[in-house]
């Protein structure tokens, strides 16, 4: 598959590309410039960058075409500000998913966060049927927006999305995370998560928690279990 994959700059997006050029052709986008990491020349599958503002003009739709899917993992830059975190979450990912209604691109996958849920009372059971409650975080409430637009492209069925909230990301190598209050979730299987996606059929619009639920059982995992972590 020819795959998208945004933000770039982020670890996240790097850790992803390495992975899926396993068996993908990869383009990174990010807003800014970034020298990706010497190993991604060393996949088996081609691996490109292009840079995009994901503006609301042809040059997103240059971007997208001839795209299988598109892995949008929707982080912010080091050097955003608060109101560029809120800005770029909301106006890129509609021009993005604009684009790739255009361009007849059927498949998103946009990488979200646990965080959306972590305000529920820790006594509770939170699956994906039950509604984000966002703080005013700006990470968190961007991603909230993020999703939100998102479901209305999937519920006008113009794309087909899917979402994978994540907990607290531990990469390899990396020191053991700082307890918190989000589970820790395993760079790789969040690789694995995104590959399974891919290959299964699409669905309209669908939700998985991904996180280590021994750790968390605040967080319900059962779904992400029986589709996309198995």
């Amino acid at each position: 598959m020819k795959l998208l994959i945004t933000s770039a700059a982020s670890p996240l997006a790097q850790f992803l590309g390495q992975q899926l050029a396993a068996n993908h052709t990869v383009r990174f986008s990010e807003r800014a410039p970034v020298d990706l990491p010497p190993v991604l020349a060393e996949t088996p599958f081609a691996v490109e960058f292009a840079h995009s503002p994901l503006g609301h003009d042809m040059g997103t739709n240059l971007l997208v075409r001839n795209m299988d899917a598109i892995i949008h993992v929707a982080e912010p830059l080091v050097t955003d500000n608060e109101y560029n975190k809120i800005d770029i979450l909301t106006r890129c990912t509609y021009n993005l998913l604009t684009a790739a209604a255009e361009e007849g691109i059927s498949r998103l996958l946009l990488i979200s966060t646990l965080g959306l849920m972590a305000d529920y009372d820790p006594a509770y059971r939170v699956s994906e049927r039950w509604r984000p409650r966002p703080n005013t975080d700006p990470y968190v409430l961007s991603k909230h927006l993020a999703e939100f637009t998102a479901r209305e492209f999937a519920r006008e069925q113009k794309v087909n999305v899917t979402v994978l909230r994540l907990g607290q990301v531990v990469y390899p190598d990396a020191d053991a995370a700082t307890p918190g209050a989000l589970p820790p979730v395993a760079a790789a299987m969040a690789a694995q998560a995104v590959e399974n996606v891919l290959v299964a059929p699409a669905e309209r619009w669908a939700i998985y928690h991904i996180g280590n639920e021994s750790t968390h059982p605040h967080f319900t995992m059962s779904k992400a279990k029986a589709k996309v972590l198995v």
